[in-house]
């Protein structure tokens, strides 16, 4: 929104630039005043953004060469191979079914 009024603000100064003599002189330095304002102020926040983005790209790119350096330094063994299990199920059907509750004696 600034720099719309900014441009605006320009581009109003340098249609009236031949006619100098019809805007004051105060009016003109307080015009170039807040534009140098605007523009260092502009500066020092593109150059703070600018600084973290470095200090965060330096950051990832030291922290991805610890990360593989670990990873190059510890050594993980190797899973041990998983016993052959038989899991097949033999039923004897031969045995006879007795009921479970008729087996235990019954509380009088």
């Amino acid at each position: 929104m600034r720099l719309i009024k900014l441009a605006l603000l320009s581009i109003v100064l340098s249609l009236t630039a031949c006619q100098k003599d019809k805007i004051p002189q105060p009016v003109l330095k307080l015009v170039e005043q807040r534009m140098l304002l605007y523009v260092t102020e502009r500066d020092s926040i593109c150059k703070s953004e600018a600084i973290k983005k470095a200090e965060m790209a330096v950051d990832s790119f030291f922290l991805t060469l610890r990360r593989q350096y670990l990873h190059d330094s510890i050594v993980v063994p190797m899973k041990p191979i998983k016993p052959m299990v038989d899991t097949q199920i033999t039923l004897d059907n031969t045995i006879p079914v007795k009921p479970l509750w008729d087996t235990f004696p019954a509380k009088k």
